[in-house]
């Protein structure tokens, strides 16, 4: 063997021996290079969570929830499928008969009525008219009110309180039914206490209603009587309870119900 081949492999086992220490050695970490500032630090695993106590559970009484709402129908109970009725409607006002109104006049004027030129009564004239059957062409009256009604029952309303107010002053005190409580020259300024008190009176008599002699409801009443008797040439009072008069049977309450 020459020296070139000994040469040769004297290097061949140098290197060998080399390698074999090389891989016995500890391996350096590898870095992920693909996060900028990665230390070996970051590669370790994390450290296990803390110790969470177990939640103990809440031994208090659940309060009982109602499973049936109060006004609830309960099972097997009948069930209306349809609405209610709709209430009646409140029930229009009717005027009353020829025969009713007539009686009423008399009772509350105390016998005078009204009487038609050719001396018959005034109502009775205007019977046909104003709806009386007559069981021939018609067996029902008819009730209703209407502008013939209220413009005759005006003009016997006219004729009556005059002459109601004829027969106040020339009867007594006590025969009075008109102007019972109160002076015939008594007027709102000089009496009212004792005005109110007829008033009341006369709303009763007429109206059938009940009214507290300081109610508010006679207001409108006491101011008409005021100013018609206040606006009249004379100042009379008699003027202003003829007014009164002529309102009361021409109001609603007198002719309808």
């Amino acid at each position: 063997m020459s020296w070139k081949h000994t040469l040769c492999l004297a290097a061949c086992v140098a290197f060998t021996f080399w390698s074999c220490a090389e891989d016995k050695s500890t391996p350096e970490p590898v870095l992920d290079t693909t996060t900028p500032d990665a230390t070996p630090q970051d590669l370790a695993p994390p450290p296990p969570p803390p110790d969470v106590p177990t939640p103990v559970p809440d031994t208090a009484p659940v309060p009982e929830v109602p499973t049936s709402v109060p006004g609830e129908l309960g099972s097997g109970q009948p069930v209306e499928l349809l609405p209610p009725p709709p209430k009646p409607a409140p029930r229009a006002r009717r005027r009353v008969n020829l025969d009713q109104l007539q009686a009423s006049i008399l009772k509350a004027t105390g016998g005078i009525t009204a009487t038609h030129i050719t001396g018959q009564a005034f109502f009775e004239f205007y019977a046909a008219s104003l709806g009386r059957p007559d069981f021939e062409t018609s067996v029902e009256e008819e009730l209703s009110p209407g502008l013939l009604f209220d413009k005759l029952m005006g003009d016997a309303a006219r004729a009556i309180c005059p002459s109601l107010m004829t027969s106040e002053q020339a009867a007594a005190p006590e025969e009075r039914v008109f102007i019972k409580h109160a002076a015939l020259d008594d007027t709102v300024a000089t009496a009212p206490d004792n005005i109110a008190k007829n008033m009341q009176m006369l709303v009763l008599r007429f109206h059938g209603r009940y009214l507290a002699p300081d109610s508010p409801e006679l207001e409108p009443w006491m101011s008409l009587l005021d100013a018609v008797t206040t606006e009249s040439e004379e100042a009379d009072p008699i003027t202003g309870w003829s007014a009164i008069c002529t309102a009361l049977l021409t109001h609603p309450d007198f002719v309808s119900y």
